[in-house]
């Protein structure tokens, strides 16, 4: 039901309804808690905390609520426009782009290329709790209030997240990917696993555990590194702090919880030799310099909030920062596109790949995606061979390095082995040249496609 979802929780104690509130927001839809008028208050306070709840109020005005939404188009089901449920008005669309523009000049990430359609229903969903009508109005509530841009931020960005979801998922990663970390394996080197868009943390704590039970059943004694990254400053606190209410822990064992948890005032903490294994750090994917060395990239229910071109971006950045035997799992819902060059499927049904070959065909992007200590700014993007000695040319002018730092100074076709019907994918470091100037002379070539 998504976006025509609401949960109400009323007077109760324990956690019951808290991860279903959590489900129904993320989702689009619309929660309550009953005020301190609750006779028994746990459930309604600990969904409260949890930061779930839309509208805390006592059960009269509950009531009403649930009135003035039954009437709200915001629940109708039509997605004739975006998902919306009303046509836009004649300066909707100026006004979108003003506050796509605002909250990416306050949060310092490009919502640009973010899909458009789920933008547009959570900005939306902020419509319909604030009692507003069309954007224009919304714009202004921005203007007013600066709080707001932090809600939006927030609910733009909301993600399901749980200990071992989709359990039979981590089955398919233990019987088909974790094998392959046993092969070939330098003494001493780390098992690395990245989990972008990690949330809250139980992904990339579920991983750990998972893998430190397989490694123990091998008896392995292989180091593992998990790298934990999201947009979010405030998720990533609470995934360092790997401190979780006994509601979140409903899809762990009691022998996984004996094991790999502490409990302390109510609460489950993430024992330290687990915490030890993993790092937390805030990053934007589609801008930031990626990890390297990767074996395998979780990356599940991230790429359905991007656009076509981000995607194509994201999967990019993943296929360079994979070891030449690296693995990524993606969500149920997504897929890997026109990038499917760079990955081979390894377990359909799963969203299991295995990392392909160099020099591959695929969709065309571009971008600086930030600096990387030493190297100067990293670009990537996908060539039409058809140009590539255009490009060859364009890489001597600037200065730009290949990979590790190879000078690219004869033709791209003959050193990659691109024939003039293929496009062919890179991974650059401008180390001295002129970053900016580079990536227009590429821009005013016919290199590239949209």
């Amino acid at each position: 039901w998504k976006n025509q979802a609401i949960g109400v929780i009323l007077s109760g104690t324990g956690a019951d309804g808290v991860r279903g509130l959590a489900d129904i927001k993320a989702g689009g839809g619309v929660t309550f808690a009953q005020d301190q008028t609750a006779k028994h208050d746990g459930m309604p306070r600990t969904a409260v905390q949890s930061g779930s709840v839309d509208f805390v109020l006592p059960p009269a005005l509950i009531a009403a609520e649930l009135g003035r939404l039954g009437h709200h188009p915001y629940l109708e089901r039509n997605e004739r426009i975006d998902g919306l449920a009303q046509p836009p008005g004649p300066n909707d669309e100026s006004a979108f782009q003003s506050i796509v523009q605002r909250l990416s000049q306050a949060s310092g990430v490009d919502f640009a290329n973010y899909k458009d359609s789920t933008f547009r229903r959570r900005i939306q969903r902020r419509l319909m709790l604030l009692k507003l009508s069309g954007y224009p109005a919304y714009l202004s509530y921005l203007q007013r209030e600066p709080e707001e841009i932090r809600a939006l931020f927030d609910d733009v960005l909301i993600q399901v997240t749980s200990f071992f979801r989709d359990p039979e998922v981590f089955d398919a990663l233990r019987r088909d990917v974790f094998p392959y970390f046993l092969e070939d394996r330098p003494a001493g080197s780390p098992i690395r696993v990245w989990i972008p868009g990690c949330a809250s943390g139980q992904e990339a704590y579920s991983l750990a555990i998972y893998l430190l039970e397989f490694l123990r059943e091998k008896d392995a004694k292989i180091p593992v590194k998990i790298f934990g990254t999201d947009l979010s400053e405030q998720t990533v606190g609470i995934a360092r702090a790997g401190v979780y209410r006994e509601n979140v822990l409903k899809d762990v064992s009691p022998e996984r919880v004996e094991r790999f948890f502490d409990k302390t005032d109510g609460t489950y903490r993430i024992k330290k030799f687990v915490r030890d294994l993993c790092v937390f750090a805030k990053q934007d994917v589609t801008h930031d310099p990626p990890f390297s060395h990767i074996d395998l990239i979780s990356c599940r229910n991230l790429l359905i909030y991007l656009g076509p071109r981000l995607q194509d971006r994201v999967l990019s950045l993943f296929h360079y920062a994979l070891q030449p035997k690296g693995f990524l799992m993606l969500g149920s819902a997504e897929s890997i596109s026109s990038m499917n060059e760079l990955f081979e499927p390894l377990d359909r049904k799963h969203k299991l790949y295995r990392r392909a070959r160099e020099g591959l065909k695929g969709a065309n992007w571009l971008k600086v995606l930030g600096e990387a200590p030493g190297k100067g700014a990293i670009l990537s993007f996908i060539v039409d061979g058809a140009h590539a000695h255009d490009v060859a040319q364009i890489l001597d002018k600037y200065g730009i390095a290949v990979r590790a730092g190879t000078h690219c100074a004869e033709p791209l076709m003959r050193r990659f082995g691109v024939t003039s019907s293929a496009r062919a994918s890179f991974a650059l470091y401008n180390t001295e040249g002129e970053v900016d100037a580079f990536v227009d002379a590429l821009h005013r070539t016919q290199a590239f496609f949209a």
